[in-house]
């Protein structure tokens, strides 16, 4: 990454902590789940069972191995916010302690996150507007904002504040289209160049789709991180 992420962590309180997870059991709040040392999300609730220093999670459809540690998300509108828990089980279920310290993402449109390279990536990058002819480009790094790609050596050569269009598909995510405005070129002797692109004109569906891509991308940081506790 080139902007260190956890630097835009803001641990909560342990007041706000138990605060926001009783309110994830009121409001039916959805979980986003992830076994350490894998990478797929599922998704799971708190339980409205009632137990001191304790937070039952719904087992409906979902099987918690309870000799791993889970990474978890919550969205709450604007809000994103990360903790890592062991699962305990007791003979009314499986869940959470009171001892989890939350921490809210204070999300910046400039968090730039490098592909990991085991990832599957495509970018297909189109020299004007009309989306023709176009290149393939390797994905450097991606953030809410804008996109840096390496393209295949080509003429005529891109310009600065170029306006583009390219085609974007990061790991199991669907491809999406996007708009952008080039903002940086770095040239390559035994290369093609390296374009920093920030997204103009983008549709919801399109803004939704960039930051799922984002947000895959975080959930993938946040588990390799072992001092998130």
């Amino acid at each position: 990454m080139k902007t260190d992420i956890f630097n835009f962590f803001n641990p909560q309180s342990n007041e706000d902590s138990l605060s926001l997870l009783k309110n994830c059991i009121s409001d039916k709040i959805k979980l986003q789940a992830v076994e350490e040392g894998k990478i797929q999300a599922f998704s799971c609730f708190l339980d409205n069972k009632f137990a001191a220093k304790k937070f039952y999670l719904s087992q409906d459809k979902v099987s918690f191995d309870l000799t791993k540690k889970y990474s978890f998300c919550i969205k709450v509108i604007n809000k994103i916010y990360f903790f890592k828990s062991q699962i305990f089980e007791d003979t009314k279920g499986i869940y959470l302690n009171d001892e989890i310290c939350i921490h809210e993402l204070r999300r910046r449109k400039d968090t730039r996150f490098d592909l990991p390279s085991e990832w599957r990536q495509s970018c297909l990058v189109y020299q004007n507007i009309k989306r023709a002819p176009k290149l393939n480009a390797r994905i450097i790094n991606i953030s809410w904002s804008g996109i840096r790609v390496e393209v295949e050596p080509q003429l005529p050569e891109f310009k600065m504040n170029q306006e583009i269009q390219f085609a974007v598909q990061i790991h199991k995510r669907a491809e999406v289209l996007c708009h952008g405005v080039i903002k940086y070129i770095k040239k390559n002797k035994n290369s093609g160049p390296v374009l920093g692109i920030e997204f103009i004109k983008l549709n919801r569906l399109s803004e939704n789709k960039i930051q799922n891509f984002c947000e895959d991308l975080l959930r993938y940081f946040v588990l390799k991180q072992k001092n998130l506790t």
